[in-house]
């Protein structure tokens, strides 16, 4: 049912300053068929931040691996909510603070955007953290999803 296409690709800049590409993609498909859900997800490090592609990393990562596990607990994402998007989060930032540790940095120094859909075939759900958009299209239309919260953490 589903077909996508990713590319994470090291942009003019970071080539001319021989860095590396900070942005990460993943994609997963849960589910058979007909019935099968798509989780895509995409994280762009913060070009000011010394391991922005580590963060990045660990926020995609985190999200397939989270996302693979409720489909396996709950066999559909039919009950997925707000504070498991907020429990996903705070996963993504325990990894980073542990990568963090480990490599003897600031927390900040993995900072990264990320955007997140659960395109299931009664239902889809978008969060992220940072700027960034989604873009979906409904009937033909072609629109941004933009929620706005004061404050989502906890």
């Amino acid at each position: 049912m589903w077909r996508h296409i990713a590319q994470s690709q090291q942009g003019p800049s970071h080539i001319a300053e021989g860095t590396c590409c900070q942005d990460c993609n993943a994609v997963c498909l849960l589910g058979e068929n007909a019935a099968s859900i798509l989780v895509a997800c995409v994280a762009d490090g913060a070009g000011s931040a010394r391991f922005a592609d580590i963060g990045s990393t660990i926020a995609c990562e985190s999200i397939v691996e989270n996302a693979a596990t409720y489909f396996s607990d709950h066999g559909n994402f039919d009950d997925f909510d707000r504070d498991d998007a907020l429990g996903w989060c705070d996963d993504i930032h325990s990894r980073i603070e542990t990568a963090a540790f480990e490599r003897d940095s600031a927390v900040r120094e993995m900072a990264t955007t990320l955007c997140v859909v659960i395109a299931a075939p009664r239902s889809s759900t978008f969060f992220q953290i940072g700027d960034g958009g989604i873009i979906v299209r409904s009937h033909g239309v072609y629109g941004v999803v933009w929620l706005v919260a004061k404050n989502l953490t906890h």
